[in-house]
């Protein structure tokens, strides 16, 4: 687990490192505009299924599929529905320069996919299986990092400098 938590912090800091000098002020303020807003909805997106895996599954093992089951319904619903209202309130929130695509990617990565994930990572933990969880705790945050990295890249190539449209108009 530390070892997971090492890889973690250090895709982290080479995720702010690269970045904010490859996106330049105004399109990460953008993208941290956009992640601010998954990450107000993300607690919600799975409403604690994983803890009742963990707590249910860990005393009585028969009650997994069960358990699994209703915690994947519940994240995928959820998740849903909170996409959808991400997307409401990104269009009153939001500035509308910010790229739809991005909106979408942000929002199907934390809400939806991460939670998914951390559900899965707390299944083997009920099992007491703390290789894997550690394995899909890490596997998350590469998850992550990697779901950030393309978002900058999509907000990279569909944004338009504002210098750049003021010398294409002017030539």
């Amino acid at each position: 687990m530390f070892c997971g938590q090492g890889i973690g912090q250090l895709l982290r800091a080479v995720y702010f490192l690269i970045v904010p000098r490859a996106l330049g002020a105004e399109q990460y303020g953008a993208f941290v505009g956009v992640t601010s807003l998954a990450a107000i909805l993300a607690p919600f997106a799975s409403w604690g299924a994983g803890g009742l895996i963990v707590k249910n599954v860990s005393r009585n093992k028969k009650v997994f599929d069960e358990y699994w089951g209703n915690s994947l319904l519940l994240s995928v619903v959820s998740g849903s529905i909170l996409i959808g209202i991400m997307l409401g309130v990104a269009q009153f929130a939001l500035s509308d320069r910010i790229p739809w695509a991005l909106i979408w990617l942000v929002a199907i990565s934390d809400l939806l996919f991460s939670k998914i994930l951390d559900v899965g990572t707390q299944a083997f933990q009920a099992f007491d299986l703390l290789a894997a969880t550690k394995s899909l705790d890490t596997a998350a945050k590469v998850h992550d990092c990697i779901g950030r990295l393309l978002a900058d890249l999509v907000l990279q190539a569909v944004a338009v400098e504002p210098q750049d449209k003021v010398k294409s108009e002017t030539k």
